[in-house]
């Protein structure tokens, strides 16, 4: 069962969080509170949506390309499936992005185990890797 996140849902989005940050050895800091507020402005924001499954959570905005603001996308932030509904989340966050104006849809990936198989999923579904981001600490 697929349904759009409200305010009830907040603690089962977290309890989502930790399981991915725990599936990909994410070393960062997950600061509750912040995360709380960014899953309520999500919740109250028409440009922001939140899907869930039984155990697994789709979280999109829709933004302009800062170069061409008649460019819509609808962007994933987040993504977590344990219960095989992967695809069930991403159908739905087409459908949202098409019924929101957008043009395209973007779908990130982090690198895990698993990586390999998320880049086939996506390039069946008609997805080009178009950008690859690294990051590291400001060295003071």
């Amino acid at each position: 069962m697929l349904t759009e996140a409200t305010y009830k849902d907040i603690d089962r989005i977290l309890e989502y969080f930790y399981k991915f940050a725990q599936n990909i050895s994410f070393d960062e800091e997950i600061e509750t509170p912040a995360l709380r507020e960014t899953l309520v402005r999500m919740i109250e924001d028409p440009k922001s949506t939140i899907f869930l499954t039984t155990c697994g959570m789709l979280g999109a905005s829709i933004v302009p390309k800062y170069y061409n603001s008649k460019d819509i996308l609808a962007v994933e932030m987040f993504m977590y499936a344990e219960d095989g509904k992967g695809l069930t989340l991403i159908k739905a966050f087409e459908d949202w992005a098409k019924e929101n104006g957008a043009n395209s849809t973007v779908l990130g990936s982090v690198p895990t185990k698993r990586s390999h198989i998320l880049e086939k999923l996506y390039q069946r579904r008609g997805y080009e890797k178009r950008e690859v981001a690294y990051a590291r600490p400001v060295l003071r």
